[in-house]
């Protein structure tokens, strides 16, 4: 990360931006398939006809870039079927360390 100086209205201002040599961003695929079977938990969402559904879920905390500047930190949450079904994402508005 870098802080970058600049002038608005004769006033100098800083702001950080995600540095070239860093990492490239990731999709949300890499970091569920990378996630050991530890971290995903089994829950049952409701009772089907055919006996009770279940999916496995995973939480991670990750942080979001928008045009090359840090956005902010969300709780990434990512579905998964029993067998080798799809991923499925979804990330939480809840902040990553709400307030006490």
């Amino acid at each position: 990360m870098l802080e970058k100086s600049y002038r608005y209205a004769g006033e100098k201002r800083t702001k950080r931006i995600l540095a070239e040599t860093e990492k490239k961003p990731i999709t949300f695929e890499k970091i569920a398939r990378g996630t050991n079977d530890y971290f995903w938990y089994r829950r049952t969402v409701s009772e089907g006809t055919k006996g009770p559904i279940a999916y496995e879920f995973m939480k991670k905390r990750v942080v979001l870039a928008k045009e090359g500047q840090l956005d902010r930190t969300v709780w990434l949450i990512v579905r998964r079927g029993l067998g080798d079904g799809p991923l499925i994402p979804t990330s939480s508005r809840t902040p990553a360390d709400p307030p006490a």
